[in-house]
This record gives structure tokens, C-alpha cells and sequence, in this order.
């Protein structure tokens, strides 16, 4: 049997039968967020494209480093291109994060995972995050200001000198 593109020898491939009963398990639309205790947040979501299309369950690690520099980016190039620095804000959180993937290989831990990630209470939820990418970032940032301290301290000392800059422009 031929290899789907990205596979390797060796990988366990799914039947098309298989990949249509993992694609009927219901996940919520929602991007969950989690404070950690280490001055990072967890991101976390389902992705239906993942695993050849049966879908996947996606784990982000954001840590403050990150988070600073997709701020950084966001607030950089905002002023002169919105969409190219939303872009590059989501871009550096997909990129450059630890994350991990739970692949649906239509087992019981899997499903167990989705549940879970169903009836979770997280500390924010973001429905559709792709609707209002400037709202959702914005958000995250806010939420990320929550969760570490210097990171809020950090996000402060900028608008505090885009501010002082806005007056000497007058």
C-alpha cells in the first residue's frame, strides 16, 4: 500500500473506513486556555485537518519568552501592516512553542482525551479563534499578563513608551 504524503516506513496508516469513524468524534470548536505555575500558559485545541484528516489534539506550551516576542511582533508591525502582524503574532505562537500532538488513531484514549478536553473547564475559552484574529490576540495577551507577572511588567514598559513616543510626535 502506497504512503500518504508525509509518512514514513513504518508509520501505522489508517484505513479510509477508519478515518471517517475518527472524524465523527465531536470536539468542541473552542481554543482552551490554562495558567501553569511556571509563567506559562497552555494552549489547547483540536485540529481536524491533523492526521491525514481524522484529526488531531494539539498541545501548546506558551512560554514568556514566546509570548514577548509574538507581542513584540504584533505591536511592531501593527502600525504599519495589521494583518502581517497578526500573522506573525499567531505564527511565532504555532512555530516556536513546545507543542504537542495526540493524533486520532480511533482509539479509546483518544476519544477519552477529547471528552476530557469537552467537559474541561479551562481558565479562558476562545470560540473560533480565527473570526477576530485582533480581538483573540489581544485576549491571549491579556490573559497571558495574568498569568505572569513579568510579562506584565514588560507589556506596561512598552505601552509606556509608545505613549511617551506618541507625545514627542506632536
Amino acid at each position: 500500500m502506497p504512503l500518504r504524503e508525509g509518512m514514513e516506513e513504518g508509520d501505522k496508516m489508517m484505513s479510509e473506513t477508519e478515518i471517517s469513524e475518527a472524524k465523527s468524534i465531536d470536539v468542541s470548536s473552542a481554543d482552551k486556555f490554562y495558567f501553569n505555575d511556571e509563567c506559562s500558559v497552555t494552549w489547547m485545541y483540536y485540529n481536524p485537518d491533523g492526521n491525514y484528516g481524522a484529526g488531531q489534539m494539539v498541545t501548546t506550551i506558551i512560554d514568556e519568552k514566546t509570548m514577548q516576542q509574538a507581542y513584540t511582533e504584533l505591536n511592531t508591525l501593527s502600525a504599519t501592516d495589521q494583518k502581517l502582524a497578526l500573522d506573525s503574532f499567531f505564527n511565532t505562537l504555532y512555530s516556536e512553542c513546545k507543542t504537542y500532538i495526540d493524533d486520532n488513531d480511533g482509539s479509546s484514549r483518544f476519544a477519552d482525551m477529547v471528552n476530557a478536553f469537552n467537559s474541561d473547564d479551562a481558565d479562558m475559552v476562545i470560540e473560533n479563534i480565527a473570526d477576530d484574529p485582533l480581538q483573540n490576540a489581544e485576549k491571549i495577551t491579556d490573559f497571558f499578563r495574568k498569568a505572569d507577572s513579568y510579562f506584565d511588567r514588560f507589556v506596561a514598559n512598552k505601552e509606556d513608551a509608545i505613549n511617551q513616543n506618541k507625545g514627542k510626535s506632536r
